[in-house]
């Protein structure tokens, strides 16, 4: 069997990244979900992700960064 493609959503609205979260494994995917911009890159540094869906207005560090 195939690994599954592993796709970080990184929203500081926690209701809404986990929403998409779950919509995403529903369809086949590993979801991780990080709060802020740098929780995004700690995840990044660990490796393993396919793609990433960004929040573009975060406090602090935006998606963008």
């Amino acid at each position: 069997m195939n690994p599954k493609e592993c796709v970080l959503v990184v929203d500081d609205d926690r209701v809404q990244a986990d929403t998409l979260a779950r919509v995403l494994t529903l369809e086949g995917f590993e979801a991780r979900v990080a709060g802020s911009g740098t929780e995004a890159l700690e995840a990044l540094d660990k490796g393993g992700i396919d793609l990433v869906l960004s929040d573009l207005k975060m406090p602090g560090m935006d998606g963008m960064e």
